[in-house]
């Protein structure tokens, strides 16, 4: 699609767009697992500068082509995790 509607030149971003803390994705990958994983936080490696959520713009990608993301975050982490335990096999 963004090689019909795209701007040559153009960063595109994809991605959902909805904002995603580090917490949150650890938690989900947790929750995925049937492997009982401790987490602590270590103050000393916390960085004031760290950014507590990102997102993806994609706007520019979904005004060019009208995409939308079909496939949910967790499911994405659930295949990731799949994937590495086949390969591990």
């Amino acid at each position: 699609m963004l090689v019909q509607h795209g701007e040559a030149g153009l960063c595109y971003n994809i991605g959902s767009g909805a904002p995603r803390s580090i917490r949150w994705l650890l938690e989900t990958l947790l929750e995925l697992t049937p492997a009982q994983i401790t987490v602590e936080v270590d103050p000393a490696r916390l960085r004031p500068s760290d950014v507590p959520r990102s997102f993806c713009d994609n706007q520019r990608l979904v005004h060019a082509t009208g995409w939308q993301p079909a496939i949910d975050l967790r499911a994405t982490l659930h295949d990731l995790l799949e994937g590495w335990r086949r390969q591990l096999r």
